[in-house]
């Protein structure tokens, strides 16, 4: 059986689908648009994170190339020098807050322990210290000989130090204050 349906109801729906299609088209048009804008900012999110991570790595690597460092060279020419002396007992002190000197305190006492000379407890870190730079060589005038002596090794090997004799020191030990970079 044909079915009868008049030309203008044809018509009609026609329209109405034409009317509906449109919209459909313009629904997912927008839709593409929100959702790649979503990813987009997803994105861009991302990528800002991935590059302030990158950002702070830089810079980390950038501290560590400027750390002071002791050389093998160094830590050989020390230690050699140092075992044809009287042993020691030594205090080493570096700012707590400042990582590149602790880390610079860290090697000292290494040559230091490679040579036998005793350097105790490890490496005092107080939270306060006056900000002098470098290395300075403290202890009382009954060690002068000792502070020279590893004054001169220290310089001989291209580790710049100072020294300071003062009845303040520490009995019995020859102190060594690590200080920020110069």
């Amino acid at each position: 059986m044909p079915i009868s349906v008049s030309p203008e109801r044809l018509l009609s729906l026609s329209n109405v689908l034409l009317v509906v299609a449109a919209l459909l088209t313009v629904i997912a048009t927008i839709s593409v648009i929100y959702f790649s804008n979503r990813v987009a900012s997803k994105k861009q999110i991302e990528l800002k994170t991935y590059q302030e991570n990158a950002d702070k790595e830089v810079r980390n690597l950038r501290q560590q190339l400027n750390y002071r460092m002791i050389t093998p060279e160094q830590f050989k020419a020390i230690t050699v020098h140092l075992l044809s002396l009287p042993r020691r007992k030594v205090q080493i002190i570096c700012p707590l807050e400042n990582q590149e000197a602790y880390e610079y305190s860290k090697q000292l006492s290494r040559v230091l322990e490679a040579a036998h000379w005793d350097t105790g407890a490890g490496i005092v870190r107080p939270p306060k210290l006056a900000a002098e730079f470098g290395i300075t060589i403290i202890g009382r005038e009954d060690l002068r000989d000792g502070v020279q002596s590893l004054l001169y090794v220290l310089n001989q090997a291209a580790v710049p130090a100072n020294m300071n004799i003062t009845p303040a020191a520490l009995a019995g030990y020859i102190q060594i204050y690590v200080g920020p970079k110069p």
